[in-house]
């Protein structure tokens, strides 16, 4: 009994302590928190458990959090480049290669290595913030603006060396040694390890050493993290997917705040898997407190707390154009690669990636004729298409992917 009360002092001393560490981030309280704030809180309220206090006790900064995802998000952003063609074009004149053969390289390399889908995203991220740099014009003041080679092909496998290199130090991933060795296998000869080391310093410098910012990933997993039922890990693997495929098309992954693109590729999978309008309900109303802090100045929340209803209205009408338009867009590429004859050699290595019993095998599902028609949608899916969705639900079943008594919808 006497350790218990030890053990209770030393959970409520610790509890004690977090509360202070976070204290600066707390905001004043929200009008109407999110999705997943609103689950913390109940954890928070109703568990005894010290592991899960703890993460109760995050009820107060994952919307603060949220919001700043977001604005670092489209700080970082190489929009212009991506969606003028410069990023595309500057990686080919400098590495002799396309983009997509550099991001087939990396999915290849990060999926082997069984590296989380978040480190592939940085990745590849890092690369494209750096040539867009170098498409701006932009020039070092400490580093020469290419490497000391000649060898385009040598270019771009340091740099993409460099970039994992990075990568797995930035995510605390084994030592030294063990990071070395890794590189040393990676370039299979190909270039010597200081060579990759001279490649990163390069790289620190054009990334002015902001290593890391929000992928729309990170967005998909706020938005997610509370969806319940037997078919949520489909949802998500399902968006997973389309994040993935966007990828690969710089004009469309950078086209749209990450945070949009995220929702974007939810509703085309709450589309195909018949998913409640309450689901898209809650995921726009989470997409608004990110993009739209409820509480702080007026230059924070972006428009004028006396204005007319209307002013928001039309504010969301916009919102949901943009969805709209992304889901879109997102439903063409599915399309344009749903067919292995047709897709490039990225879109033929993600589609080996999500035919696998970890992700769902949603890589096998066929994208429905029509995309999404709005945001929410005003009409149902093809009777058709609800029928192959069924069909294939079954085929899940037969292959024991998928629980028997699973439903046909989410």
């Amino acid at each position: 009994m006497g350790d218990m009360n030890v053990e209770e002092s030393i959970v409520a001393e610790g509890l004690e302590q977090l509360a202070s560490q976070l204290q600066p981030f707390r905001t004043a309280p929200f009008q109407l928190p999110s999705s997943l704030a609103r689950s913390l809180g109940a954890i928070h309220n109703q568990t005894i458990h010290a592991d899960l206090l703890i993460l109760g006790a995050l009820v107060d900064i994952v919307d603060p959090m949220s919001q700043a995802l977001h604005v670092e998000s489209e700080k970082h952003m190489p929009r212009i480049a991506a969606f003028n063609g410069g990023l595309d074009s500057t990686y080919a004149r400098i590495t002799g290669v396309q983009r997509k053969e550099t991001c087939a390289w990396m999915l290849c390399t990060t999926f082997n290595m069984q590296l989380p889908d978040e480190l592939f995203f940085t990745t590849v991220m890092q690369l494209d913030r750096f040539y867009a740099a170098k498409h701006r014009g932009r020039t070092l003041s400490s580093s020469p603006d290419t490497l000391p080679t000649p060898d385009a092909a040598t270019v771009v496998q340091l740099r993409s060396l460099a970039s994992i290199n990075l990568v797995l130090k930035t995510h605390g991933t084994g030592d030294h040694q063990s990071r070395r060795s890794v590189i040393a296998q990676l370039s299979r000869g190909f270039c010597r390890v200081e060579q990759v080391y001279k490649a990163e310093l390069l790289l620190l410098n054009g990334l002015d050493y902001n290593t890391t910012v929000p992928s729309s990933l990170d967005f998909l997993i706020v938005l997610s993290n509370t969806l319940q039922g037997t078919l949520s890990g489909y949802i998500t693997c399902l968006s997973n997917f389309l994040l993935h495929l966007s990828l690969g098309e710089a004009d469309v992954h950078y086209k749209y705040p990450h945070a949009v693109l995220s929702v974007a590729a939810l509703s085309l999978a709450f589309w195909v898997f018949g998913s409640p309008s309450a689901l898209y309900k809650q995921v726009f109303d989470d997409l608004l407190i990110i993009m739209f802090p409820s509480s702080g100045t007026t230059e924070e929340r972006g428009a004028d707390p006396l204005a007319p209803p209307e002013a928001s209205q039309s504010m969301e009408r916009n919102i949901c154009g943009d969805i709209t338009r992304c889901a879109w867009e997102l439903h063409q590429l599915w399309w344009r690669h749903s067919s292995s004859s047709k897709s490039c050699v990225y879109a033929a290595h993600l589609r080996q990636k999500f035919l696998a019993p970890q992700t769902h095998f949603v890589a096998s599902l066929v994208p429905p004729q029509l995309p999404l028609p709005s945001f929410p949608p005003n009409t149902q899916r093809a009777s058709e298409y609800t029928s192959y969705v069924q069909g294939w639900f079954a085929i899940q079943r037969q292959v024991g992917a998928m629980p028997l008594g699973a439903p046909g919808g989410a």
